[in-house]
């Protein structure tokens, strides 16, 4: 927001202001299924996340010992993390 321009600080205002009279038109059994629909929509997908993420951890520390322990380019923490955190994402 620009001290010189008094509008632009106006209309995030002016669109909260439209969307909470917008959300009063709505009926609430709908809103509350769009919101349960939303989470279980979230939901498997953060699961999935997890999953993949401590299935990653213990394959990288496999890995690790079978090619050649602590010489292992798995061995170093940045390597391991950046396997980890690449191989782990949920698109």
């Amino acid at each position: 927001m620009s001290p010189n321009n008094p509008i632009s600080g106006s209309v995030p205002a002016t669109q909260v202001s439209r969307s909470k009279a917008l959300l009063f038109t709505v009926r609430p059994e709908v809103f509350a299924t769009a919101v349960v629909m939303g989470v279980l929509w979230v939901l498997p997908r953060r699961l999935l996340h997890v999953t993949l993420l401590a299935f990653n951890t213990v394959a990288v520390r496999i890995l690790s010992i079978l090619s050649g322990g602590k010489e292992s380019v798995f061995a170093k923490k940045e390597n391991s993390r950046a396997f980890i955190i690449v191989a782990s994402q949920v698109s």
